[in-house]
C-alpha cells in the first residue's frame, strides 16, 4: 500500500523532502501539494516533508486557502537543494523546476499522461485518468484509512471545482463528481454556491498585469521536436480579457522571442457559462489550431472555439495531433524535396558531367584540332622546310654548279697553264736543244780541238820519239 515503505534506505538520517507542482501553479497544484504533504505525515514519514511552490498563487487559489485556513506553500527556486522531491499534478520535466534533472524524484501523483519523464531508479508513480489530481489523492486517503478533516476536504473540493470548472469540463469523470459531492459534505459547503464563489474570484483580472495574466496558468508541451505553450484563464465576461489582447500578445511574443523552441503560443479564455473559448494565437504553427478546429484565425490573432473548454482533453491533444500531422507532412515533403533535390542534384550532376564531357570533348577536339593544326603546321613546316631544303639544295646546286664551273674554269685554266707550260717546256726544250746543240757543237769543237791537240801531241810525241830515238842512235 502507498506510503508503508520508507522513501529512503537511510532510516537513521532525517531528510528534507520537497513536495511541489508545476511552474505556473493553479488551484489543483497548490491544493494537491498541501494534501500530499499532509498524507505523507499521516502515513508516518519521519522526514521533513515541506509543501512548496514554483511560482505565485492566483486569486482563485488564495481565496480557497484563506477560506479553509491555510498558508501558501513555501516558494522555492531550486528543487535539487532537497534530498528528495515528490511531484504532484505534473510529470513533464519542461513544466517542472528548472533543475529537476539534478533532483532525486521519489514519487509522482498526477492525472496527466506521462510526458518525457524518466528515472534511473524505480520510483512510485500514480497517475489516473480523472479530472483533478486531488481526486487521485482522495482515493489514497481512503485506501489507507486516513481521515479527511474539514479543511483538507475543502482544499480537495476547491481543486476539483477549479480543474473541472464546477464539474462542467469535458475532463470531468463520474469519479470526480462523486468525490466532489462527498468532499462538499465533509467541508460543510454547498457545492454550487461555493463553486461559483471560487470561480468568480479566479475571473477577476482588473488588477493583474498582462504578464501575470498570461502566466498564472500556463503550461509547456513538447510535440515532436518542437514545443507549444498553452495558457488558460476562466471568465464570466470574455470581453474584458479580449480588450487586453494587444498587451497579452506582446507578452506572448516576448516570451517566444526568448524561447525559440516554442513554435505556438495559445492563450485560452474559457467562457464559464457557455463552456466555449476564445483563443489568442501567435506563432509559426498557427495552422495546427486552424486544422484542429476547422477555423480561421483572424489577423489580430483571435479565434472562437465553440465547446472547447479543456486544455488537457481538447486543446493540447487536438493541437498536438494536427501539429504532428503537419510535421509529418513537412518531413515527407522534405524527404520528397530531398529526393527531388537529389533528382535535381543528379540532373545537375549529369548536366555538370555532360558539361565536363563536352568540355573534355572540346578539349579533345581542341587537342585533335591542335594535333591537326600541328600536323598542318608540321606539313607547312615540312613544306617550308622542303622549300628551304629546296632553296638550300638549289643553293647547294648553284654552289655545286659554281664549283663545277670553277672546276671547269680551273681545268681550263690548268689546260691553259699546261699549254703555257708546254709552250714554256717547248721553249725550254728548244733552249735546251739549242744549248745541247751548242754544247754538242762545243763538244765537237772540243773534240776536234782535242783531236787536234792529240794529233799535235802525237805529232809532238812522235817528234820527241824521233828525237829520243835519234839520241839513242847517237
Amino acid at each position: 500500500m502507498y506510503g508503508k515503505e520508507s522513501s529512503s534506505s537511510d532510516l537513521d538520517k532525517e531528510k528534507i523532502i520537497y513536495v511541489f507542482g508545476h511552474q505556473a501553479p493553479d488551484t489543483d497544484t497548490i491544493c494537491s501539494t498541501l494534501v500530499l504533504t499532509n498524507l505523507e505525515k499521516e502515513m508516518g514519514n519521519i522526514n521533513q516533508v515541506i509543501a512548496c511552490r514554483l511560482g505565485p498563487t492566483n486569486k482563485e487559489t488564495k481565496f480557497a486557502l484563506q477560506y479553509f485556513g491555510f498558508q501558501e506553500p513555501t516558494l522555492i527556486t531550486k528543487a535539487s537543494e532537497a534530498d528528495e522531491v515528490m511531484l504532484v499534478d505534473h510529470n513533464n520535466p519542461g513544466q517542472s523546476a528548472k533543475d529537476i534533472k539534478q533532483a532525486k524524484v521519489v514519487k509522482i501523483i498526477d492525472h496527466h499522461g506521462i510526458a518525457g519523464f524518466s528515472s534511473p531508479e524505480p520510483i512510485y508513480i500514480l497517475t489516473e485518468p480523472v479530472g483533478c489530481c486531488c481526486t487521485v489523492l482522495y482515493k489514497l486517503y481512503k485506501d489507507n484509512d486516513i481521515p479527511i478533516t474539514k479543511n483538507y476536504a475543502g482544499l480537495m473540493l476547491s481543486a476539483i471545482i477549479s480543474d473541472t470548472v464546477l464539474l462542467r469540463s469535458q475532463t470531468t469523470t463520474q469519479r470526480d463528481v462523486k468525490t466532489a459531492n462527498k468532499l462538499a459534505k465533509i467541508a460543510g459547503v454547498n457545492l454550487e454556491e461555493y463553486g461559483k464563489q471560487l470561480l468568480t474570484k479566479g475571473t477577476e483580472i482588473s488588477d493583474i498585469s498582462d504578464h501575470d495574466l498570461v502566466f498564472q496558468d500556463s503550461k509547456e508541451f513538447p510535440v515532436g521536436d518542437e514545443k507549444i505553450q498553452i495558457s488558460q484563464i476562466n471568465s464570466f465576461d470574455t470581453k474584458e480579457p479580449l480588450s487586453r489582447k494587444d498587451g497579452i500578445k506582446k507578452v506572448m511574443k516576448e516570451y517566444m522571442d526568448k524561447n525559440k523552441d516554442i513554435v505556438l503560443f495559445v492563450f485560452d479564455i474559457l467562457d464559464i457559462f457557455n463552456m466555449d473559448s476564445y483563443a489568442i494565437v501567435i506563432g509559426p504553427r498557427k495552422k495546427a489550431v486552424e486544422n484542429a478546429y476547422h477555423v480561421e484565425i483572424a489577423e489580430d490573432g483571435v479565434v472562437f472555439l465553440p465547446k472547447v473548454a479543456s486544455r488537457k482533453k481538447q486543446l493540447y491533444p487536438d493541437i498536438a495531433h494536427h501539429l504532428v500531422s503537419i510535421q509529418r507532412k513537412e518531413k515527407r515533403s522534405k524527404l520528397a524535396g530531398k529526393s527531388e533535390e537529389k533528382k535535381e542534384e543528379k540532373k545537375e550532376v549529369k548536366k555538370e558531367e555532360k558539361k565536363e564531357e563536352k568540355k573534355e570533348e572540346k578539349k579533345e577536339d581542341l587537342k585533335e584540332d591542335k594535333k591537326v593544326d600541328k600536323k598542318e603546321d608540321k606539313k607547312e613546316d615540312k613544306k617550308e622546310d622542303k622549300k628551304e631544303e629546296t632553296k638550300e639544295e638549289k643553293k647547294e646546286d648553284l654552289k655545286e654548279e659554281k664549283k663545277e664551273e670553277k672546276k671547269e674554269e680551273n681545268k681550263e685554266e690548268k689546260k691553259e697553264e699546261k699549254k703555257e707550260e708546254k709552250k714554256e717546256e717547248k721553249k725550254e726544250d728548244l733552249k735546251e736543244d739549242k744549248k745541247e746543240e751548242k754544247t754538242e757543237e762545243k763538244t765537237e769543237e772540243t773534240k776536234e780541238e782535242t783531236k787536234e791537240e792529240k794529233t799535235e801531241e802525237k805529232k809532238e810525241e812522235k817528234k820527241e820519239g824521233k828525237k829520243k830515238r835519234k839520241k839513242r842512235k847517237k
